[in-house]
């Protein structure tokens, strides 16, 4: 059977369109995955950066309580300041005029959950006193921090005794951190010191 002039060269032509189709096809398909993955390296990247970020905010809490505990480690009156000063300075943490008659051990005061040691816009928070007497430039200064006078270290105690107010943490470059923190202190206790 002789094929006609007409129809030669059509299973070439079917089949030059078929192998574009299919190419058409690979193009397009490997178009969206490589779109698709930069897409998921970008938000691998963004999911990174906010856990960094996430990673800073807690490092920095716990670099404030790794000092605290520091701090409170080497703390200790002054043999110079008298025994009223210190009275009056739990009362001030208290909130109280003056502390009630002592017979024996007493809890002077109880915090509520939501309440801290307080801010002062300027000055020393009188209900921080006794932990700034406690702590000193010096112990301050032997943490990394130069020239903490009174006033810093008061705000730096109503910073970290804040309670459920808490204090606002911030930082980061490519990806940002907030984080609130703040300790709430329970009570103050008075107890009588065996000699």
């Amino acid at each position: 059977m002789q094929k006609s002039l007409r129809t030669q060269g059509a299973t070439l032509l079917v089949s030059l369109l078929m192998v574009m189709l299919v190419l058409a096809m690979t193009m397009v398909l490997t178009a969206q995955v490589t779109v698709s993955a930069r897409r998921s390296s970008a938000d691998q990247q963004t999911i990174l950066q906010a856990r960094y970020a996430a990673e800073s905010g807690v490092s920095r809490v716990q670099s404030q309580l790794d000092l605290m505990s520091r701090l409170l480690q080497v703390s200790a009156l002054d043999t110079t300041v008298l025994n009223s000063s210190v009275e009056a300075d739990m009362a001030a943490m208290c909130a109280l005029p003056s502390l009630p008659v002592f017979s024996g051990k007493a809890d002077l005061c109880s915090f509520t959950p939501t309440q801290g040691l307080g801010r002062v816009a300027t000055g020393i928070n009188g209900r921080t006193q006794l932990l700034v007497r406690a702590m000193g430039e010096a112990a301050f200064g032997t943490e990394g921090i130069p020239e903490a006078t009174a006033t810093i270290r008061s705000q730096y105690w109503s910073n970290l005794f804040s309670g459920q107010q808490g204090t606002l943490y911030t930082g980061g470059q490519d990806a940002t951190y907030t984080a609130k923190f703040g300790m709430q202190p329970l009570r103050v206790e008075r107890t009588l010191e065996n000699t």
